[in-house]
């Protein structure tokens, strides 16, 4: 029996990371547990299995629509989701189905073998067409050794996609531009004032014009992004700061809710972007009460702000 404490250490950074995507999953979901089709919806958006899932023609899309088919939870769930007994099993088995293929830790497609002894995973799948999870697998990645005596490094966070399905496609859009905005500047990480950047972009949504009504343009921003944003860093990473990765995760879900809405919409995401810790927000609005008064006209606006 592994200790549940410390089974995640064994784990790629990969596997790691993908399985703490499952608590947003979760969360997006209005769950209060992260389950086991939780972690293969996570599994399906990037690394191994996503590659092993798109050759079969599934898609991470699919795999949400048949985890979601039994509806949307009513709960808010913020901060750390646990995990259920049943999700920690299965990556308990995750480790024994490394080593059994010789391996020091698990990788994303280990994660789904020890997945595949879930009935709701099996159930998903099989609907999906896909019948046999070891096959799939071990036919792609064949059993090998770790050399004796190796040892594995601590896994490191990552880039982890963000579960968009509640997003509206504006914020979406926002946040996809966001993210380049942090590569076109060099920004080691994605940051919540990058939100601003994306979302400034976004010409007829509700949040780009909450900001044009303030002066606050795209030029501006990034004028005072290469100012005071200005990074040394050779390449973007893709990763999320942790404040970043809370607002898409939480903070903007947590706007959705207040309003009573199901949809994560422009609005939600520029208030809880000027929520979030970040100094170089400041810097880049300036000096004065521009936030507050852009957050009281996001939210002033939400209620109009919800078609996907």
């Amino acid at each position: 029996m592994w200790d549940h404490a410390t089974v995640l250490g064994l784990f790629t950074d990969q596997a790691y990371n993908l399985v703490l995507l499952a608590e947003d999953e979760a969360r997006m979901l209005g769950r209060p547990a992260v389950e086991p089709e939780h972690v293969l919806l996570a599994l399906a958006r990037s690394g191994n299995v996503q590659r092993l899932l798109a050759g079969r023609g599934v898609t991470a899309g699919q795999v949400y629509g048949a985890v979601a088919a039994a509806g949307l939870g009513d709960d808010l769930v913020l901060g750390r989701v646990p995990r259920s007994a049943s999700t920690e099993d299965a990556l308990e088995r995750a480790v024994d189905e490394a080593a059994a293929r010789g391996l020091l830790g698990p990788s994303s497609e280990h994660v789904l073998l020890g997945l595949w002894g879930s009935a709701s995973v099996a159930a998903v799948l099989r609907q999906l067409g896909l019948p046999d999870a070891v096959g799939l697998v071990d036919g792609a990645y064949p059993a090998t050794h770790a050399p004796v005596g190796a040892t594995r490094a601590p896994p490191m966070p990552g880039p982890m996609p963000p579960a968009f399905e509640r997003f509206t496609s504006a914020a979406r859009r926002a946040v996809q531009a966001a993210e380049r905005a942090a590569v076109s500047l060099r920004s080691a990480y994605v940051a919540p004032w990058h939100f601003l950047l994306g979302l400034a972009e976004g010409d007829g949504s509700v949040a780009a014009d909450v900001l044009a009504a303030h002066d606050v343009t795209p030029a501006d921003l990034s004028h005072r992004a290469q100012i005071y944003g200005a990074s040394s860093a050779v390449q973007g990473t893709g990763i999320f700061t942790v404040e970043a990765r809370d607002v898409v995760a939480q903070g903007a879900l947590e706007q959705a809710y207040r309003h009573g809405h199901r949809w994560i919409a422009t609005t939600h995401l520029l208030v809880a972007a000027l929520d979030a810790a970040d100094p170089t927000m400041a810097l880049i609005l300036g000096p004065g009460p521009l936030a507050e008064r852009l957050a009281r006209d996001a939210i002033a606006a939400a209620a109009g702000d919800e078609s996907p």
